[in-house]
């Protein structure tokens, strides 16, 4: 099946075969082989997983927010961003989280901004689970 992920901002695969597809849905991750059903799925944050046709390891990104398409011989995900292994920095990721986990400590955030920085904080250990 082909595998083609797009964010606002690049197109990160362009229909690329793939064996096997493992998303990070809404409620919980979505496996996905040639011949799925059709389905329409919300993404959540998480690491989105490839096989290549051939190959025994997945490759690996994090995708934040977005939508998933299957169909029966292609896939489309729109992701909010998409980031790869080489694309991040460690060091510089935890000391964001440690940032966020610091703004969140003030008693004075309204919900609004409790959300936005809960959803960048799981942003930031998606990012350090891809890391590891």
């Amino acid at each position: 099946m082909k595998l083609t992920i797009v964010t606002p901002e690049k197109k990160v695969l362009d229909s690329v075969t793939v064996q096997e597809l493992l998303v990070p849905g809404a409620k919980g991750e979505i496996g996905i082989l040639p011949g799925h059903a059709p389905l329409v799925s919300t993404l959540g944050t998480g690491v989105l997983k490839y096989r290549l046709p051939k190959e025994k390891t997945f490759k690996q990104m994090a995708v934040s927010w977005g939508y998933c398409e299957v169909q029966a011989d292609k896939v489309v995900v729109l992701a909010e961003s998409v980031e790869t292994k080489k694309e991040l920095d460690k060091h510089k990721t935890t000391e964001t989280l440690k940032d966020i986990l610091k703004q969140l400590e003030n008693i004075h955030l309204s919900p609004e901004e409790i959300r936005k920085l809960r959803k960048k904080e799981e942003e930031q250990r998606t990012f350090l689970k891809l890391l590891d």
